[in-house]
Formats: structure tokens, sequence, C-alpha cells
């Protein structure tokens, strides 16, 4: 709404004092300006010169997820005595932390949805850890690497998406909106551990609550009715004229009071 408010103040701007055009009739609460697109490219432009130079100096096999994930498997099915003797179980999502948040770092929740994660090949190796042809459903139950992508889904992805929904969620918007409900139902219908006892999904789920607080209260007008609620009427071509007609005046009045 304050987008269109904008739009309607700039409209006889040109977009080279970085305003767009807006076409009459079409909702603006998603557009962006032209020195706001401007301003987002050159700072993702800074950052991804910076995130460059992150693993710059390191060797491929300890820089990217897949190859620190298959080390360790390697491990595991060679060495499986010293790797339960190491307690790689309870650490190893802490280790993978950094490297999964280093590719997540331009994915944005509200405007891309989980399948994008879903195919990357970090995302699979976390998935397949450990897994072997002579796996059975009894070994799986008693292995708990089976936790880990839950685990890191749980610590680093809904950690993300909880800042994100913080600093940057409209609940105006349609697109984010959509996309952010299809990433959480994904999952809750893929991770049954993310259930009502855990700590950082309902620390999501305040986030988003408290930004529809904030967009109802800042954004949302609620017209003020009179105290004396009228007649009901179940068919509205019953109601006799004077009626509507006192109405709709106070209607126009309560509306020029909230205004001024």
């Amino acid at each position: 709404m304050r987008a269109r408010e904008k739009a309607g103040e700039g409209g006889g701007q040109s977009q080279s004092q970085g305003q767009q055009h807006h076409i009459e009739g079409m909702s603006s609460d998603e557009e962006v300006t032209e020195a706001e697109s401007s301003a987002f490219r050159l700072q993702r432009e800074t950052i991804e010169s910076d995130a460059r130079i992150v693993f710059e100096d390191v060797n491929e096999e300890f820089s990217l997820v897949e190859c620190v994930v298959a080390k360790f498997a390697r491990w595991k099915k060679f060495e499986p005595d010293q790797y339960g003797d190491a307690y790689v179980s309870l650490c190893l999502c802490k280790i993978l932390g950094p490297f999964v948040r280093f590719k997540l770092l331009f994915w944005n929740p509200l405007t891309q949805p989980l399948k994008s994660l879903e195919e990357e090949r970090w995302y699979r190796s976390l998935l397949l850890y450990g897994l072997t042809s002579s796996e059975t459903e009894e070994s799986l139950v008693r292995d708990p690497d089976v936790m880990l992508l839950p685990k890191v889904v749980e610590k680093v992805i809904l950690t993300k998406i909880e800042v994100i929904v913080k600093a940057a969620y409209n609940p105006l918007s349609t697109s984010q909106t959509v996309c952010l409900i299809g990433t959480l139902s994904k999952l809750l219908q893929d991770f049954p551990t993310l259930d009502g006892d855990c700590k950082i999904l309902n620390c999501v789920l305040e986030a988003t609550v408290d930004r529809l607080r904030t967009a109802v209260d800042d954004d949302v007008f609620i017209p003020i009715y009179m105290n004396e609620f009228p007649t009901y009427y179940p068919d509205p071509g019953s109601i006799p004229t004077p009626v509507f007609l006192n109405w709709k005046c106070s209607f126009v009045r309560c509306d020029k009071s909230r205004r001024s």
C-alpha cells in the first residue's frame, strides 16, 4: 500500500529520479524502484566478490561440502570403530555448518523454493550420507547419522529462514507469502523431527506472526464502524433505500474522520 502511495506521489517524476513507471490499475505492492534495484545489485556484487576469496587458497577437496562429506563417509566405512570412538556423529553437523551456510549465501526463501536446494549436490550428499547397498531398516534405526540432514535443516536452513523473515518478509507480497508457505510446508512434510517441540521452528513461526502483526498495524486500513450495528438483511436487494443511504453516509463520515 505504501508502494502505491509512493507511485502516486511520484507519478510525474521521471525514471531517472528512481521511480518506475506504474501501469494504472495494477498492484504496485511488490514494485521496486530503479534506485533500490541498483543498490541491491551493487551490494550483491560486492558480497559475491568477497565470497570468491573465502576458499581461494583451499584445496577443492576441503572446500566443497560433498568432498568433505565423502572423506567422513570413507572413514565410517573402513574404520567404523574409530569413527564411533571419535563421536563424529555428534559433531558432524557443526563441522559442516559453515560450508552449508556458505552454499546458502544467496538463497532467499522468500523468492526461491526449497526445490532449488534439493537439486544441489551438497544437499544430496547429506541426504545419502553413509548409505550403502547393504543397509536395512534395522541398521538405519541404529545409525545416528541418518539425522545428519534433519540437523542441518534445523540448525542452518531454518535459522536462515528466521533471519530472512525478520529482516525482509512482507506479508502484503503475494509471491513472498506463497514461496514462504511452500518452503515451510515442504520442510514439515519431509522432516518429521520438525514438530511443536522444535525451538527454531517456533522462532520462525513467531517471527512470521510478528511481521503479520506489524503489517496489520502499519499497512492495512481497517475502517471504524458505527457503534450500533444495522439490521441484518440476508438479501442485499431487500435493503430499503433510506436505510442503505444512511449506512453509506455513516461510513463516509467515519472514513473522513479517520483520514483527518
